[in-house]
């Protein structure tokens, strides 16, 4: 060393982010890890299909009007009528049809019964497909939805038994114009909804259409 400083030595071999002498700027970068996502991604438990299930060959090809087509932006179906006349099982059906067909990259089945548990899915799906950064509960619900709103995946989001579409509040839909094109009979991005409350889906929760259910049916 120089004659003027003091010989010293500095065991630095288990450091992490060590500054020696003076004057120094440290950049400190933290680098998450995201989960694999083996693709198809399914979140949640859609509910078995009843032996007896009714056939509503109308209601399953509303839910699939516009799957032939080239160019589809978010779409939303709603499912509306009484408790217990099929809308959960009519849901449950198509996206098991979906799924079979290899049609969705993403399948996310959500219990609707409460905002709690709308929240809990969301961040279950955002921690799956690794876009929830750390996030949790409505901001993690918020990372999911820009992700749907921007991913060029597949996607069928389920809200099952709505009851209260205030439940949902902020915690929607994803809105995006961006359009991308997509193979014949592909199904990008549709969001089903069962409630019995369709009057209450006002602004950008309501679709043009709801379609109405009567009758038991599973």
């Amino acid at each position: 060393m120089g004659a003027d400083r003091p010989d010293f030595s500095v065991d630095a071999s288990s450091a992490q982010g060590q500054q020696i002498g003076e004057s120094n700027t440290q950049h400190n970068h933290y680098y998450g890890t995201s989960p694999h996502v083996t693709w198809p991604l399914r979140v949640g438990v859609v509910p078995p299909l009843a032996d007896c299930l009714q056939d509503r060959q109308a209601e399953q090809e509303a839910l699939s009007e516009g799957s032939g087509k080239t160019t589809v932006l978010v779409q939303t179906r709603v499912l509306s009528g009484m408790g217990g006349v099929g809308k959960t099982q009519l849901a449950a059906g198509h996206a098991e049809m979906l799924w079979e067909q290899r049609l969705l990259d993403v399948l996310v089945w959500v219990p609707a019964g409460s905002r709690v548990s709308v929240v809990d899915s969301y961040t279950d799906a955002a921690r799956q497909l690794g876009v929830d950064f750390g996030q949790v509960g409505e901001q993690a619900a918020v990372r999911l939805l820009g992700w749907l709103a921007a991913t060029g995946r597949r996607w069928l989001v389920v809200l099952d038994d709505l009851a209260d579409p205030d439940d949902v509040r902020g915690v929607n839909r994803p809105t995006s114009t961006r359009r991308r094109p997509l193979p014949v009979r592909a199904v990008s991005r549709l969001r089903v909804v069962s409630t019995t409350d369709p009057a209450g889906l006002r602004g950008g929760h309501r679709p043009r259409q709801p379609r109405q259910l009567a009758g038991a049916g599973g």
